[in-house]
């Protein structure tokens, strides 16, 4: 079985090979260790290096870990191929992406289905008064999400007012890159967040 995923899934998941994403440029190595082949992206995300990746090692099923693709699409680029239309590919679509991909795009589809969701704005750079008029209405600790995808370092939670509206400007300037030019301001809920577990079992030597 041959697996596209990231590094977490190089401890979680044991099969005989993993084709491994970290970052954004495709290049190939082959690694010793555990007799990964590595795909290494480094700028934008290359599907079709991807797709002859996948043919060349006769990859069947592909788990894709890293959020970047997905919500690029290449579920539908998988999906839209006939070299790879058969290959089991384990991951959303880039409109089910878009959940994981945008805060405020989440924040909507929760307000549309009645899922319980701290309160919210969204402010571009255009509305920066205004979300420093609506940080106003909240009570401290005071949260700043970047819209898109920033590697797990976009969310600001601060306790000093005037802090969270410096923030608010710097984001809104560019400090996350475009993943800032949206903001999500959300009023702050205290307690324990879940955590979800996804487990994927195989009958014993079945090769997909």
């Amino acid at each position: 079985m041959h697996i596209l995923g990231n590094r977490s899934y190089r401890s979680e998941l044991s099969f005989p090979k993993l084709l491994y994403i970290p970052s954004k440029h495709v290049r190939s190595t082959n690694s010793n260790a555990r007799n990964i082949l590595q795909v290494k992206f480094e700028h934008e995300v290359v599907f079709n290096a991807i797709e002859k990746a996948v043919v060349k090692h006769d990859i069947k099923m592909v788990v894709v870990g890293p959020e970047d693709p997905l919500v690029q699409g290449i579920a539908d680029y998988f999906s839209a191929s006939e070299t790879l239309k058969d290959v089991m590919l384990i991951g959303p679509s880039e409109r089910g992406a878009l959940l994981e991909g945008s805060k405020e795009r989440a924040k909507e589809f929760m307000a549309m289905h009645n899922i319980p969701t701290a309160a919210y704005e969204s402010f571009t750079k255009e509305s920066l008064e205004a979300g420093k008029a609506f940080l106003e209405t909240l009570q401290p600790p005071y949260v700043l999400k970047a819209d898109g995808l920033a590697a797990g370092k976009g969310v600001l939670i601060l306790e000093d007012i005037e802090e969270a509206k410096n923030e608010l400007e710097k984001m809104l300037s560019g400090k996350f890159g475009d993943a800032s030019n949206t903001v999500v301001i959300e009023e702050f809920l205290d307690g324990i967040e879940p955590v979800s577990y996804t487990h994927l079992t195989l009958p014993t030597n079945r090769e997909v």
